[in-house]
């Protein structure tokens, strides 16, 4: 039976050797990738509540059939054995065990670790639960988005973990890319599924080739994650016509190697089972209370979607598709459960909104290529779209191609207030107000990629500060654009509102760089 923990587990910080991170450049050393297929890739916490949190961590081959350990503290050297597990019925079919780790002091962290008697430990992992709903301390939370392993190193991933600001982490989506690439261009190559990612196994492969690398690996041990997918987990531009099959294997696989509850034993090592396929195309929307002044509500915007509208170009013209009733990113379900979140739990709180996708309006003029010719080399697939109107949106894909539930949603966060959008996908930042009907209704703070390629890594020069300046001259509801750099948000949510900087660094296409604060501000909700 597993103990009774909640006089064992008491807030502390755990890691104080970290550094600071200041404002201005901090040198960091080199990263080392481990090979992944001779690694494990080891350990995580996530889907935090007051009460309780999920542990995960990757087993080697020949011990899962073991009996398997877990051991809890306050401390690295206060821990205990909590409980036992066995290996046959207990870990998935991707070589992992996920517990639900219950019965938690609210505001609490941890330490955890599995471990198989005499043969083999894991990593120490560090788990944390939610404050309590009246708690007033302030809370330190990051999000990142899309890292395809091919196009960089995860520099930011390595700065992230040393963090010592930030105990919450929120990933927005494309952990993995379906795609691989074995180019000259190529920082490095994926050849998993024979480039493209199809099969249960192949995606399984995908997630372990990506987990392979430490500094990922350092930053899910250190901190507690959330996570939600966007489209690359599964296919490029998914929605709920997307080959079903493939979507059931993806989010199988997805579930196996994420933190999530979807697949995680009770505490006390209920047996697994075979889950139905359709149990893993559970929903990703939740909610997260911060104490006594934040909730984060996530959305799932893949699963319920219209494929997106308008000759399914990323950049185009409006079209009446778009503007066709019924025609939906969330869903009815997912709308009713918002609607009731927003206006119940999150009252009086900052109330955060968490998109994979960005939610502002993205606006580029249809300008003659010859302006572009002296900046650009080869231009994206998605840079190549044309259209007869002046003014095309930037990209359809995202909620650009569902105004009417976006003006709905605005609707909702404007009779909420001090509402923030965070978002990501575009591989680019933004900075600016949602806006309905020429009110202010929300602030929006999208974060650039941690290495897929954005529109910076195309231009040449400083050719990127002209493109910049264009963009924002299309789009006054804009306060910052960054299409240069790599990089995560954080945030200090506390009773006064929200204060956000973002943690940028010099490079992804080697190990050497540096990370500085390229834009911070207090967001006036």
């Amino acid at each position: 039976m597993p103990m009774k923990r909640r006089t064992l587990i008491s807030s502390f910080p755990i890691i104080t050797s970290l550094a600071v991170a200041g404002r201005s450049f901090a040198k960091t050393g080199p990263a080392v990738s481990v090979d992944p297929d001779t690694s494990l890739a080891g350990v995580c916490s996530g889907d935090p509540s007051a009460e309780s949190v999920v542990l995960w961590a990757d087993i080697p081959p020949h011990l899962r059939g073991s009996t398997l350990e877990l051991w809890l503290g306050s401390s690295p050297d206060t821990l205990s054995l909590s409980e036992f597990f066995d290996g046959p019925s207990c870990v998935n079919g991707a070589g992992a065990i996920k517990v639900v780790c219950g019965n938690l002091n609210p505001g609490s962290t941890l330490c955890f670790q599995f471990q198989v008697a005499n043969e083999w430990q894991s990593p120490l992992g560090v788990a944390r639960t939610l404050p309590h709903e009246a708690d007033p301390r302030p809370i330190g939370l990051a999000y990142i988005s899309c890292m395809d392993f091919t196009s960089g190193y995860y520099n930011v991933l390595q700065s992230l973990a040393r963090d010592s600001h930030v105990e919450f982490c929120v990933h927005l989506g494309d952990a993995i890319y379906e795609r691989g690439s074995t180019s000259l261009l190529s920082v490095r190559h994926d050849t998993v599924g024979g480039g493209e990612a199809l099969s249960l196994n192949d995606y399984r492969e995908k997630h372990r080739l990506y987990l392979g690398d430490t500094n990922y690996q350092e930053a899910r041990r250190r901190k507690t994650w959330i996570y939600l997918p966007d489209d690359h987990e599964v296919v490029d531009n998914y929605h709920r016509e997307t080959n079903h099959h493939r979507r059931q294997a993806a989010m199988q696989a997805y579930h196996e190697f994420m933190p999530t509850r979807v697949g995680a034993l009770a505490s006390g090592g209920s047996r697994l089972g075979e889950k139905p396929p359709s149990a893993w195309l559970e929903p990703h929307h939740r909610s997260f209370v911060f104490g006594s002044h934040s909730v984060l509500h996530t959305l799932d915007s893949r699963q319920f979607r219209n494929p997106h509208p308008c000759s399914r170009s990323l950049i185009a013209p409006l079209c009446d598709e778009a503007l066709a009733p019924g025609h939906t990113m969330l869903g009815g379900e997912q709308k009713s459960w918002l609607e009731e979140q927003m206006q119940g739990l999150s009252s009086g709180r900052n109330c955060l909104v968490a998109s994979p996708v960005v939610m502002m309006p993205l606006r580029v003029l249809h300008l003659p290529r010859e302006v572009f010719d002296p900046f650009v080399g080869e231009l994206p697939g998605p840079f190549q779209a044309s259209g007869k109107g002046t003014e095309l949106s930037f990209t359809l894909d995202a909620w650009d191609g569902f105004p009417t539930e976006r003006e709905w949603l605005m609707a909702l966060m404007q009779e909420q207030g001090k509402s923030l959008v965070i978002s990501g996908d575009s591989h680019n930042q933004y900075v600016g107000r949602c806006e309905r009907r020429g009110q202010h209704a929300a602030w929006e703070v999208s974060v650039g990629s941690v290495s897929s390629k954005g529109v910076g890594d195309y231009l040449r020069g400083q050719s990127h500060t002209l493109v910049e300046q264009l963009f924002r001259t299309q789009n006054r509801h804009l306060t910052h654009t960054d299409l240069k750099h790599h990089m995560y948000v954080r945030l200090r949510l506390h009773v006064e509102g929200i204060d956000m900087e973002t943690r940028s660094v010099s490079a992804v296409r080697h190990h050497h760089f540096r990370t500085k604060t390229t834009h911070s501000e207090r967001l006036q909700l």
